[in-house]
């Protein structure tokens, strides 16, 4: 879908980011060359240097982007694997869901069925901090 907007011309940042709906580690940036030159050439501090979309998102008056919605709002499942309770949940998925390849609509499936999964990582704290400016 983010590729299909991009190809409209209309954007040059078709993103996941700035209202999360999808769950936390299913995340889409699609950008422009022309705005990944406009961000390396205009971004004064290394940090929006290395990230590429800081940049752009601190400055989106002088962009075009269009934030992708998922229909449910889903932000509250992590599927990173940063921790070890996260592993632990992609593991439990994985051995509960014989079908491969396994597809989002089928974990997504499994977790409806069997939502106390979700607490293996509910603790999780993830961090946007890459959307914040960084000097």
């Amino acid at each position: 879908k983010a590729i299909k907007k991009m190809k409209t011309g209309k954007f040059d940042c078709v993103t996941t980011s700035l209202l999360q709906t999808f769950p936390k580690g299913i995340h889409v940036e699609v950008l422009s060359m022309d705005i990944l030159q406009k961000s390396w050439k205009n971004s004064s501090i290394p940090y929006e240097r290395e990230y590429v979309t800081p940049y752009i998102y601190n400055n989106s008056n002088k962009f075009k982007i269009y934030n992708l919605v998922n229909p449910k709002n889903l932000s509250h499942i992590s599927f990173t694997i940063d921790k070890n309770n996260d592993l632990k949940l992609v593991r439990k998925i994985i051995s509960k869901i014989q079908k491969r390849p396994i597809l989002m609509k089928d974990v997504l499936r499994l977790l409806e069925k069997e939502p106390e999964l979700l607490k293996i990582n509910k603790n999780h704290h993830f961090k946007r901090s890459y959307l914040k400016l960084k000097k």
